[in-house]
């Protein structure tokens, strides 16, 4: 399922993008936590009794959580974890080493549900956005995750 289906079978409509309200709906759990075990920010893991539990690090910047949240739905809606039994988000540190594969793929589609095309589209077209930072602020995102979400859609900044 892609972040496209996903929003039209679980979004309210509202912004910005309640994506724990969307996990919910999907039948995850989600909790914040302290830490993790292995220093990601996140991570998505089934139990033995199949259900699944998305986890992210409550320290982090509320942008960062919200994207990590979207990251753990999106390995889920993409069946990342046929085979496995747990995927995580990259920590902080190391964001800047770039993501490759599942992660990549996961991170689009992150993107792609707290950023919807269309909506951002209409929001550039009708709203009075004056500044890159207004915009993601608008959607809840980090300017770092703009930046690519606007770049991925061909769209230039403000």
């Amino acid at each position: 399922m892609n972040a496209s289906e996903v929003l039209d079978r679980y979004w309210d409509g509202c912004l910005p993008v309640d994506v724990v309200g969307i996990a919910q709906r999907m039948g995850l759990a989600v909790e914040s936590v302290d830490v993790l075990d292995n220093g990601a920010s996140g991570e998505i893991e089934q139990a033995a009794d199949g259900s699944f539990v998305i986890r992210f690090v409550r320290a982090e910047p509320e942008v960062r959580q919200r994207f990590t949240v979207a990251h753990e739905i999106g390995h889920f809606a993409l069946g990342h974890l046929r085979g496995s039994q747990r995927m995580f988000r990259d920590s902080v540190a190391d964001f800047s080493t770039g993501a490759r594969g599942l992660e990549r793929q996961a991170n689009a589609f992150a993107a792609a549900l707290l950023m919807p095309a269309r909506i951002v589209e209409y929001v550039l077209a009708h709203k009075d956005i004056a500044s890159d930072a207004a915009l993601a602020r608008h959607f809840a995102v980090s300017g770092v995750a703009l930046k690519y979400r606007l770049r991925d859609l061909g769209l230039t900044s403000i």
